[in-house]
């Protein structure tokens, strides 16, 4: 049994995160960089509320609150739509990973993408 520890999971995530970043720095530069006056303002609780002129700075705004406030759960969450979970987070994800790489979950996401500006968002996301 292999087991993950803190240590471990902290040394996965830092390459993780700087890939992460690097890859954001590359599409910004692409022109995926928000519209001026994009702004996301955090409440006493923590809750982020965004301000955007359109839809894709919207979906980037988005995109960087949830991983500044939740990037640990979102490495867990990509690892476990994969069928990676057990790989990165050890055996009790093992049963969750065979049946999406049975259920062929990755390849199904790829099949029927929404139309129009969110469908363009998603497809900018993903690069």
């Amino acid at each position: 049994m292999r087991c993950v520890t803190v240590r471990a999971r902290r040394t996965l995530v830092i390459p993780v995160v700087a890939l992460l970043v690097t890859l954001g720095a590359a599409g910004a530069r692409a022109g995926t960089l928000p519209a001026k006056g994009t702004e996301i303002l955090w409440d006493k609780w923590g809750i982020p509320h965004i301000t955007a002129a359109d839809h894709p700075s919207l979906f980037y705004a988005y995109g960087y609150a949830q991983m500044e406030a939740h990037s640990e759960l979102l490495l867990r969450l990509y690892a476990q739509a994969r069928g990676r979970g057990a790989e990165f987070y050890g055996e009790k994800y093992l049963e969750a990973d065979k049946w999406v790489r049975v259920n062929g979950i990755p390849a199904r996401a790829l099949g029927n993408p929404p139309d129009g500006d969110v469908r363009d968002c998603c497809v900018r996301h993903h690069r």
